[in-house]
């Protein structure tokens, strides 16, 4: 199975992309990655409804894709053989990315029961193609960190965790982590964090915080060199920023915030392409400063004197 690293230098260069590698480019997967504001997630979930609307049949049909594939990996298990589903990895790759997809549009949506479903189907699917394919790590990854935030917007905390965690797991016992997977596991401890906060468990959310920043910085800027791409990627980090600011303003460490704030401000300013996340992200952020600043203790006489 071709690395997700090498995919995109494969596109960009004009070189011909197989289907597989296709799957792996980031602009397929970069939707599940924490943005603060994502016009790309708005604009799935409506077209996510529009087919909903049009087929009332439409959810029922994705999950019995999703079914099928399980059932004949069930039977080939059964009778001792491993996992292989008719029409290759390519096919049954498309059909668990399309359905994640499409969950995320069902989560905005707020049709939680369907997001669910979609999503748990494609954790199992990719866990039992795992047995035939050479790498499924990634995706195995990415089912479970959309799982988990899926989990986190019904506060199923526990159940995220559960989730979460063992992607982390899987992330650890392969031996040389490629750069996507590495931000896939990124995207876990920010959400991670994100469970943390809703247990106001402060200081550990900002531990898992300072791991997804670490995880994301190092890896996601070499998993695309498209000046597009590399806006999105702003923006994810400018997100995972903000969060890290918003633990220190809760414990009024307004400095500490405040830096925070300006770094995301940077790195938006720094990739400023055609997208329009980046001018929303930065008034959001740029609000958040203001209140930072406004409840900044001020400073005594003498000692903006001394």
């Amino acid at each position: 199975m071709a690395g997700p690293d090498d995919v995109e230098e494969t596109g960009e260069t004009g070189e011909i992309v197989t289907e597989l590698q296709q799957l792996m480019l980031f602009r397929r997967w970069s939707l599940f990655l924490p943005r603060l504001i994502s016009e790309s997630a708005k604009l799935n979930a409506a077209y996510t409804l529009m087919r909903q609307q049009r087929n009332p049949a439409f959810f029922d049909q994705l999950r019995e894709k999703l079914h099928q594939i399980l059932q004949d990996c069930e039977v080939l298990e059964a009778s001792g053989q491993v996992c292989s589903v008719e029409g290759g990895l390519e096919n049954v790759l498309q059909v668990v990315l399309q359905s994640l997809v499409f969950a995320a549009g069902f989560l905005h949506n707020r049709q939680f029961h369907k997001a669910f479903a979609l999503g748990e189907l494609c954790v199992q699917v990719s866990d039992h193609v795992a047995d035939s394919a050479a790498d499924m790590t990634f995706w195995r990854l990415l089912c479970r960190a959309f799982l988990g935030s899926a989990y986190l917007q019904l506060r199923r905390t526990a159940d995220a965790r559960h989730v979460l965690e063992e992607a982390q797991w899987l992330g650890e016992s392969v031996e040389e982590t490629a750069r996507s997977m590495k931000a896939i596991l990124g995207a876990c401890s920010y959400a991670l964090a994100q469970a943390d906060l809703d247990e106001s468990s402060i200081d550990q959310a900002g531990e898992h915080v300072d791991a997804a920043i670490a995880q994301m910085e190092s890896n996601l800027w070499e998993v695309s060199q498209n000046k597009e791409d590399q806006e999105v990627i702003s923006t994810i980090l400018a997100t995972l920023y903000h969060f890290r600011g918003h633990c220190d303003f809760l414990c009024d460490r307004f400095d500490l915030a405040l830096s925070w704030y300006h770094r995301a401000l940077k790195v938006l300013g720094e990739h400023r392409d055609l997208g329009i996340d980046t001018d929303a992200i930065v008034e959001h952020v740029k609000h958040d400063i203001q209140r930072a600043v406004c409840l900044k203790p001020k400073e005594a006489p003498h000692e903006a004197s001394s």
